[in-house]
């Protein structure tokens, strides 16, 4: 009976594993990180501004109402193509932001992010 019980046990385990219940941790609610993001429009500010205000001027600029941006990803899009895009768009709100007075308060401590418009003003 108990090599039933240890045998039941281990192959409870083994397909508990390999089907990859229980290992994907935070990656299984679609969320791989362990704190919840903060959307990029927290990296703004402005003296005197409220957080409505940021946000409608976020949204006059193209992103979204939380905080974010999107671009419509076309079936003749490639991989480099959409990220092109991206970018295109951020750079974009990044410079509405800036004419509109914001300050950018987010990071520019690598090569990527100091060559955005928000980072090399």
């Amino acid at each position: 009976m108990k090599s039933y019980f240890s045998l039941g046990c281990v192959l409870f385990f083994q397909a508990f594993i390999l089907t990859g219940c229980g290992i994907g941790g935070f990656w299984m609610n679609g969320n791989p990180n362990l704190s919840e993001s903060v959307p990029l429009r927290a990296d703004w500010q402005k003296d005197s501004s409220s957080t409505a205000d940021l946000t409608q001027g976020w949204v006059e600029c193209g992103g979204d109402s939380k905080g974010w941006y999107y671009v419509e990803r076309s079936p003749s899009d490639t991989g480099q193509s959409y990220h092109e895009k991206t970018n295109l768009k951020y750079d974009a709100i990044q410079r509405c932001m800036l004419t509109k007075g914001y300050r950018y308060t987010g990071r520019c401590d690598n090569s990527i992010l100091q060559a955005t418009p928000a980072c090399n003003k």
